[in-house]
């Protein structure tokens, strides 16, 4: 289940990652694109108050908390990816049906037939090897 958690995480950061990516793009799309023509404008039965005006520093701060926002995501995408290649190294790395069928079981959360596939062993045999190694509650 840890590496199932570990993907998971990895696909909520890489649309993190996209969704500050997009929003960072349109934020320089509109600082780039200039004032707009100037129209006449009719002030009967308009809003009275500030308006919505932002400076081009606000924007350009903007963006530069997008980018470090857009770091952080690509960090911990490059982090739980890392772990996640280093748990299927230590996974092929194991001797032994046993612990294959546990590490598969328990850190991949993989289903017992797919086990059996994967590792080319009956699913009665696989069952029995995973009777006999129960999930220790933690």
């Amino acid at each position: 289940m840890i590496g199932q958690d570990l993907e998971t995480q990895v696909e909520i950061h890489k649309l993190r990652l996209e969704m500050f990516t997009t929003e960072k793009d349109y934020l320089i799309k509109q600082m780039m694109g200039g004032p707009q023509d100037i129209k006449p404008i009719s002030y009967e039965g308009m809003p009275h108050g500030s308006g919505g005006t932002v400076t081009l520093d606000r924007d350009w701060e903007s963006v530069r908390k997008l980018q470090d926002r857009i770091d952080l995501e690509q960090w911990a995408i490059d982090t739980l990816t890392s772990q996640l290649l280093g748990i299927d190294k230590r996974i092929s790395e194991l001797k032994g049906l046993d612990a294959h069928v546990i590490a598969l079981r328990d850190f991949k959360g993989m289903p017992l037939k797919e086990i059996a596939d994967l590792l080319g062993y009956s699913l009665i045999r696989i069952k029995q090897v995973s009777c006999n190694n129960p999930r220790q509650i933690t």
